[in-house]
């Protein structure tokens, strides 16, 4: 801890774009990062380029300091950037939980500021975006993604325990990305929340455990609290409630401890029931085979392995190799005629949902196969899949080069 120019107790913050360059600033200078940040990334091919050339191939991981808060660039084209805390007594052998926070005003250094004390009690890592609010930026969705799988690379972590957390439009990207990313999250912390979106969609994967934590003077967030939980027991979701005096807002360090106090518990007392002991193998183990099946022409065995990766072992490290391979397969258009994927009658269906979700969560910013193949992969695993054929027809009426 360094004392900051106001005279109050401030945290330090490394400036990290790789593990070689490092420099120090005081957190409150981070205003002034951000909004060159924020111009910068109007600017995004031209960003990610110097980006691309000034990371170079994907790093290895740095060697952060417990105690420390730093700003991290993304790898990746768009600039993308967040702020990480290790807490004291962070060890990568034994490896913490993970929350990855999201702010309406993309005001990264609130949350550092709100959550940063409850997690350093409960020696859990925390992530704040840089970028990301309610106001839409170039490239959304892969700026998003950069950051949610660059800080997962990047440190060494529970790999069962990711959480995405969020405040107001904050909690409704994060309660979006725990179902479009289906089933990476372990569980959401969620403020000033509500869920956002009230259709056949909305569907959250029963492993997942939601705490929320609102103000009560917070009218809106109150008042939608029943609602969103017929919503997310639709599944087997958990959900817990801490109120607080106060409004629209983080909720004070008492509030958010009990909050990770109850996602501990829940996930020692029910989530880790859904998390195989040997995920990471096993992942491993279907991919590699996969990538050995493209190389013999065995496409089948590509589809099928790279489907069950994603299905079954959705916190593993392979999940982004998994979709690669899907999308070697249903982009070509010659594989994807030919290929059969006749999954068990008892999984064809919820794995035919979980590619539609990611489908869904691919629709917008990215190249327009990345949504296609998931909506056609969720057809072959279950061709009675009625919304995954509306999403599939939607892309393909949309995509020019088909007609």
């Amino acid at each position: 801890m360094t004392m900051g120019q106001t005279g109050g107790v401030g945290l330090t913050l490394q400036v990290s774009r790789s593990p070689a360059s490092v420099f120090l600033l005081p957190l409150w200078a981070c205003g002034h990062i951000m909004r060159h940040v924020k111009n910068a990334m109007r600017q995004a091919l031209i960003w990610g380029i110097a980006m691309a050339c000034w990371l170079g191939c994907p790093s290895a991981r740095a060697a952060y300091v417990p105690g420390t808060t730093n700003l991290v660039y993304a790898n990746g084209a768009t600039g993308a950037s967040y702020l990480l805390y290790l807490p004291t007594s962070y060890s990568s052998n034994s490896p913490p939980p993970l929350v990855l926070y999201f702010d309406p005003a993309a005001n990264s250094g609130y949350g550092m500021e709100k959550l940063q004390p409850s997690c350093e009690a409960a020696g859990w890592i925390l992530a704040c975006a840089n970028g990301l609010g309610n106001t839409s930026i170039a490239n959304e969705a892969i700026v998003q993604r950069e950051i949610m799988d660059d800080v997962r690379r990047r440190i060494v972590y529970d790999r069962r325990r990711f959480y995405l957390a969020g405040l107001s439009g904050g909690a409704w990207r994060a309660n979006s990305a725990a179902r479009e990313y289906w089933n990476e999250a372990a569980g959401l912390l969620l403020m000033g929340c509500w869920i956002g979106d009230y259709d056949d969609y909305t569907v959250f994967p029963d492993r997942l455990a939601v705490a929320r934590v609102n103000g009560l003077d917070d009218s809106a967030a109150i008042s939608g609290e029943p609602e969103d939980l017929v919503y997310y027991t639709q599944t087997l979701v958990r959900v817990h409630d801490v109120h607080f005096a106060g409004g629209h807002e983080i909720g004070p360090t008492n509030a958010i401890s009990e909050a990770l106090d109850w996602l501990d518990e829940d996930f020692t007392n029910v989530g880790e029931s859904y998390i195989p002991s040997n995920y990471e193998a096993a992942a491993s183990s279907l991919v590699v085979e996969a990538q050995a099946a493209w190389n013999t022409a065995n496409y089948d065995l590509v589809v099928s392995n790279a489907i069950t990766t994603m299905y079954r072992y959705p916190m593993s490290s392979s999940v982004r190799e998994s979709e690669r391979l899907l999308f070697l397969v249903f982009t070509n258009e010659t594989l994807r005629a030919g290929v059969n994927f006749d999954p068990e009658s008892a999984d064809a269906w919820p794995m035919s949902w979980m590619l539609m979700e990611r489908g869904l969560g691919t629709d917008a910013y990215f190249p327009a196969y990345y949504a296609q193949a998931y909506f056609e992969a969720a057809i072959r695993a279950c061709p009675t899949n009625s919304r995954a054929l509306a999403e599939c027809a939607h892309q393909i009426l949309n995509d020019p080069t088909r007609w």
